[in-house]
């Protein structure tokens, strides 16, 4: 989880934020970088086998992650 963080805070850092990806479900635009930060947190989690289930902005449907 700690290195999905620091790539995550290394990319916000250094991402260009002019172009939008796509609108999400609540009618928000969606950044890339939204997207890169969402799929890195929720491979970790996958990763951590500690979480059952994750759901976001980005994707709010529940997820398994796999956890107990």
């Amino acid at each position: 989880m700690g290195e999905a963080l620091r790539t995550i805070a290394f990319k916000v850092k250094t991402a260009s934020c002019g172009g939008t990806q796509c609108v999400n479900s609540f009618g928000d635009e969606q950044l890339a970088v939204d997207m890169l930060a969402n799929n890195l947190l929720f491979e970790a989690l996958k990763h951590s086998h500690f979480c059952k289930y994750a759901c976001s902005e980005e994707i709010p449907e529940l997820q398994d992650m796999g956890g107990p």
